[in-house]
């Protein structure tokens, strides 16, 4: 086996190994890539590892990594964002022994790039890599938890709220620093025009009310998210809820096999007392309009953060 870095060439085996490898224990969804790099281009400093077997040409497993600089009690600290860790369902042996082979390649080249520790998000239902991340010593440090929210109907609007839709990536970020000032692990921004083009390739829109905001990222261009299994419950009554749906306004429920678009609301702020209901009423508007069929939220349990 070959640990080498990712190439262009590897492009279409690795979009086919993130299509195999559907997510979620209830409704299971799978992406289908154009570009399996588009994400680690959005760090100015990564690396995309894969495992290749040198008799076959078969791509075994991949993993990235970027070394970032965050503030951490007050102190400057380079960590490395561990993200894309895949593996080929088509590989037929000794899958558990390459992933933590690439594991440990990752964090001695993590570690040569100054990287103090390692750090990423793993659902709670992967049990393949929470087995592989306990035989390396990682911890849970924080638990998020998102919310999915659909979108079939028009909400009263606020007319108070103000939407932007184009975003001063310099601006917004010292605006974050201050809100979220008491919280560790804020990254130093070291690459602003870096930013500022991902800001205009996947931000639709910053909505804010008063001292209240949050931003929408749409990154549905780079890939489709397809649906390969529903509950038992919901194919039954798919067919009674499509019916109604063509009377009334009712959430769509997914088919194996159907394309979701869905829209990412983060950075909600939300100082206490304050509703996120106006900001959540303008984003579902703006997603009826764009056929956008579910809003996806995610709060930290630990921090009260979104």
């Amino acid at each position: 086996m070959l640990i080498r870095q990712a190439v262009p060439e590897d492009n279409q085996a690795l979009c086919r190994m993130e299509l195999l490898a559907p997510q979620g224990s209830d409704i299971r969804i799978t992406e289908n890539r154009r570009n399996f790099f588009f994400k680690s281009s959005m760090f100015p400093d990564n690396e995309l590892l894969v495992i290749e077997n040198e008799k076959t040409g078969q791509l075994i497993s991949v993993m990235a990594y970027a070394p970032m600089d965050f503030r951490i009690g007050g102190e400057t600290v380079r960590a490395a964002y561990m993200f894309d860790w895949r593996t080929n369902p088509e590989a037929q042996r000794g899958i558990d022994r390459t992933m933590l082979r690439l594991w440990l390649t990752l964090q001695d080249h993590a570690r040569a790039k100054g990287a103090r520790f390692i750090f990423g998000h793993v659902k709670s239902d992967n049990n393949r890599a929470i087995s592989i991340y306990d035989r390396v010593g990682t911890r849970t440090e924080g638990t998020r938890r998102f919310f999915t929210l659909p979108v079939f109907h028009k909400m009263p609007a606020d007319l108070d709220v103000q939407i932007d839709t184009k975003i001063d990536a310099i601006q917004d970020y010292h605006e974050m620093e201050q809100v979220f000032a008491d919280h560790d692990m804020w990254p130093l921004m070291d690459n602003p025009a870096l930013r500022q083009e991902s800001y205009d390739k996947y931000l639709c829109a910053k909505i804010s009310k008063g001292s209240t905001s949050c931003k929408i990222w749409d990154v549905s261009h780079e890939y489709d998210r397809i649906v390969m299994g529903v509950p038992r419950l919901y194919r039954t009554i798919r067919p009674l809820c499509n019916a109604l749906g063509k009377i009334i306004a009712l959430p769509k429920i997914p088919a194996s096999g159907d394309s979701i678009k869905i829209w990412s609301l983060f950075d909600l702020v939300l100082p206490e007392g304050e509703s996120p209901v106006p900001l959540l009423r303008t984003a579902n508007n703006m997603a009826l309009k764009a056929k956008v069929d579910y809003l996806v939220v995610s709060v930290d349990l630990a921090q009260g953060s979104h």
